[in-house]
């Protein structure tokens, strides 16, 4: 039965393309096309993706990628909550700022570090967007905002300084500007151990400085001491053993009373030894030493340089713009 309908279909299209032969060829070419587009989804496709060099934010003018909005911007509400001229903020900053002197770049840096040090980042709730004044930031802390806000008001209270507020997708931070070119952020100390120790030529006192790069070492004593950096412990114990051993010749000396360098080690790191020959109470203090890496920026024709409050530590160093709002959609707000 089943082979009777096959041939009846059979002699039907036989039938059908001797009587309509145009129509038949082109059902035909209409079926492998759809074949075709069927099959091709499911081959493996190769794309090609061509690299495009984004441009370096050190190398380009500021103005080339941040615009500054009108007056009716919804960031202008936050530029309005800046203190221009506020006599007890002022006060607050010149005692701050005091050992600077006439140097604007350390006024910059102290009042920033004030900020970082002594206010602290409080998050808002999800859907709440309280713009807080400066005083109450001071006070208790803020988000963001708050803390560009506050710190854009400080940095009105030095004689040069204009800042501005700098809004990228869910961030704030601040660009201070009107700098003299040429100029670099001073090192951050931070003392790390600062105490007295016992040595005598069978007692000696070792620091691993493995997590301090960069230090500055400070010792003095009333008797002859001496102090030698090794590359690591191995070295030390080769030292003490009498077998050839390396060291740092920069950061060593050896019958001194007073001994006080700035010392950069390799990524490897560093272990400090005090030793002496006679019993000797040896005064010590050492001190990380943190070099900002300092970027400056053209906006409105004025030397700029990146200040971020809401980072703490090293996520964001003075005139460090962070990596992922260097390329990104800014508005920027006059503050002053």
């Amino acid at each position: 039965m089943k082979f009777k309908i096959f041939s009846l279909i059979a002699i039907a299209l036989l039938l059908y393309a001797a009587f309509f032969p145009d129509t038949y060829v082109s059902f035909l070419n209409n079926s492998t096309a759809l074949k075709k587009v069927v099959n091709a989804g499911h081959e493996p496709v190769q794309t090609v993706v061509e690299s495009v060099e984004e441009p370096e934010a050190e190398t380009l003018p500021i103005k080339t990628f941040l615009e500054p909005p009108s007056r009716t911007s919804p960031f202008y509400a936050y530029s309005s909550k800046v203190y221009k001229d506020d006599p007890a903020l002022e006060a607050l900053v010149a005692n701050i700022t005091a050992p600077c002197g006439d140097d604007a770049y350390c006024k910059i840096q102290s009042v920033f570090e004030y900020v970082r040090r002594n206010v602290p980042y409080v998050g808002e709730p999800n859907g709440i967007n309280n713009i807080l004044p400066p005083y109450e930031t001071l006070g208790k802390g803020g988000d963001c905002e708050d803390l560009s806000i506050l710190l854009a008001s400080m940095l009105n209270c030095i004689t040069g300084i204009k800042p501005y507020l700098v809004a990228v997708p869910r961030h704030m931070y601040v660009m201070a500007c009107g700098l003299e070119g040429g100029h670099v952020f001073k090192p951050a100390y931070n003392v790390v151990y600062d105490k007295s120790t016992f040595v005598d030529e069978r007692r000696y006192m070792l620091m691993d400085l493995g997590k301090n790069k960069h230090v500055r070492i400070m010792a003095q004593s009333d008797e002859r001491f001496g102090i030698m950096v090794f590359p690591n412990k191995f070295d030390q114990q080769k030292h003490m053993e009498k077998r050839p051993s390396s060291y740092f010749p920069d950061c060593s000396a050896d019958g001194v009373t007073v001994f006080s360098k700035e010392c950069v080690f390799p990524a490897g790191g560093a272990v400090l030894m005090i030793s002496a020959e006679r019993p000797a109470g040896v005064s010590m203090q050492i001190e990380s030493v943190h070099v900002p890496n300092t970027r400056q920026y053209s906006f409105d024709n004025m030397p700029c340089v990146m200040l971020d409050p809401s980072y703490r530590g090293s996520g964001a160093d003075i005139g460090e713009e962070m990596p992922k709002f260097v390329h990104g959609k800014k508005e920027v707000v006059r503050a002053w």
